[in-house]
């Protein structure tokens, strides 16, 4: 029978869980044990003659409260069992040791130790045990406060169940009021209030009513508390469940010190105290507890355990490396492959970017050093077209019919032909020679005092007749300063492009660098670079 796994609240936990456990482990001793026989000679015979010579003391010590004793003699029973292979079934000592484990609290290793009994059900089938097992699982993981796996066992547990065994129906209804109780299932009350009445006897139904004067108390719902702590009390006494019976006492005796009842109270834990003197103190015995604990036989089990888990886990490891090898090799292949692709394209793109650079700089250096002709020349398209003007001019008739709409923005403006030649003129000799645009705070107010009129008419020179504003005006003469000093590397060469580019007029160095690329068509620092190269070739 599995171990009735219930949380005892907040007046004195360590009690609380050993009470409980008790609880669960109490109702499992009634269950029958079976042990397979498998004999094979004397050896084999006595080996199992002795296994269940160990398990017989070890209940002869659970029922009279000698829980450390029980310990060993289950562990030395399963030992023996393990050593001689004489059909012993171990995952019925299984069963007993996570038992007593969880009746100490200790519901990890409780959990491991079934989880390793119910592994051997195909080596030793027994359904009834496995089924025990199972609801031992449930009751240890809610105590553990781990619902996936309270949940995942209780699936099991349903599935193993014999038809028409009611006490196993009751574990059934109990085990799954645990679970919603741990999940905080509005419905778990219920679920437990139906274990208790479909109980199989009046022992089992003592511990429903244990979990829901717990659960009451818990949700500060005293009546109900009161109601189920008082019956659980009385059954437990009539059934001489002992600890039970204790456990009882002492939390009657907090719930009347809660009630401002401290006659009761009083009362209620010296009758705790005398009994947890005569018998609680005797069964939970921590220094026999750890002795059994910590026997030979059972550091030889650990240790062999341990060395098969090393050994199987170095067997999976290095599985791991050589599949972990096969594909970091296959991964590294692959990326040196991209890389190599990768490099040739970037080499190959890079040569084509020299390539269109070195063209591009070259062509810029021709217009700059052409630049003489090709003011010369746009003076003498000028010319020409101020003779055509002055020709268009002296026919007014004509000139009136085929001029189309003005749209200009300058439509209105006053400035005459004469003076805007005037202006383009004295503009062009003031970029050209003065070099007052290298400063930073030159502005067109600045620009328009140079040439000698006013802003407004200087603006619209430069609109109509370099169709640019004044800003992409003076960042391209700018531009082209800078250039002529990038190419003058004996004063230039060892000054930075910001400090080139500070040196023209441009406070932003992202502003410049823009501008730079979007008249020359080259990054100003690959400019440079070629400049630089250039003067080094013979």
């Amino acid at each position: 029978m599995a171990d009735m796994g219930l949380d005892m609240g907040n007046y004195s936990p360590s009690l609380h869980k050993f009470v409980a456990m008790a609880a669960f482990v109490l109702i499992l001793a009634i269950a029958p044990l079976n042990l397979v026989y498998a004999a094979d000679g004397n050896g084999r015979d006595d080996a199992f003659a002795r296994a269940r010579e160990y398990m017989r003391q070890g209940e002869e010590h659970e029922a009279g409260n000698r829980y450390g004793e029980a310990l060993d003699s289950y562990i030395n029973g399963m030992m023996e069992g393990e050593r001689s292979g004489s059909g012993v079934n171990i995952m019925a000592f299984y069963k007993k040791i996570g038992n007593i484990y969880g009746r100490f609290g200790d519901y990890g290793r409780a959990i491991n130790i079934y989880e390793k009994g119910y592994s051997l059900r195909r080596q030793h089938p027994d359904r009834r045990t496995e089924c025990d097992i199972l609801f031992n699982l449930v009751g240890v993981c809610c105590f553990a406060k781990d619902s996936l796996k309270a949940r995942r066992y209780l699936a099991l547990a349903r599935q193993s169940m014999e038809p028409g065994d009611s006490v196993k129906k009751f574990m059934l209804d109990y085990s799954e009021a645990l679970v919603l109780l741990l999940e905080n299932n509005p419905g778990a009350r219920d679920r437990m209030r139906r274990a208790a009445h479909n109980a199989p006897n009046r022992f089992y139904e003592c511990f429903a009513y244990e979990k829901l004067y717990i659960s009451y108390r818990e949700a500060e719902i005293t009546d109900s508390c009161f109601k189920y702590l008082t019956l659980c009390n009385s059954m437990a006494l009539e059934n001489g469940m002992t600890e039970m019976y204790a456990q009882t006492l002492h939390d009657l005796s907090a719930f009347y010190k809660e009630s401002k009842d401290p006659a009761k109270a009083r009362y209620y834990r010296d009758r705790y105290r005398e009994l947890a003197d005569s018998v609680m103190d005797s069964a939970y015995d921590l220094g026999k507890f750890y002795e059994a604990r910590n026997t030979q036989y059972l550091y030889e089990v650990e240790k062999t355990d341990r060395r098969i888990s090393d050994l199987q886990a170095r067997q999976r490891e290095k599985e791991r490396e050589i599949w972990f090898q096969r594909i970091l090799g296959a991964i590294l292949v692959g990326v040196l492959l991209m890389v190599a692709v990768f490099l040739w394209v970037a080499l190959r793109q890079k040569r084509r970017l020299s390539e269109a650079y070195r063209d591009l700089y070259d062509r810029n250096v021709e217009v700059l050093k052409g630049e003489a002709d090709s003011k010369s020349r746009i003076a003498g398209y000028e010319e020409r077209i101020r003779d055509l003007e002055e020709k268009i001019a002296s026919q007014p008739d004509h000139a009136e019919e085929e001029k189309p709409v003005e749209t200009s923005k300058y439509q209105a403006s006053n400035l005459n032909e004469e003076n805007r030649q005037r202006i383009v003129e004295a503009l062009a000799k003031a970029m050209d020679e003065d070099k007052a645009f290298c400063s930073e705070d030159f502005s067109l107010g600045r620009l328009a005092e140079l040439v000698g009129t006013n802003q407004a008419y200087l603006s619209q020179v430069i609109n109509e007749c370099h169709g640019k504003n004044f800003t992409e005006y003076v960042n391209e003469y700018r531009i082209k300063e800078v250039c002529n000093r990038l190419l003058d590397t004996a004063q230039y060469g060892n000054y930075t492009i910001v400090a080139v580019a500070e040196s023209v007029g441009f406070r932003s160095r992202s502003t410049f660098s823009r501008t730079f690329r979007k008249i020359t068509g080259i990054p100003p620092s690959v400019y440079q670079k070629m400049s630089k190269d250039q003067e080094k070739e013979p």
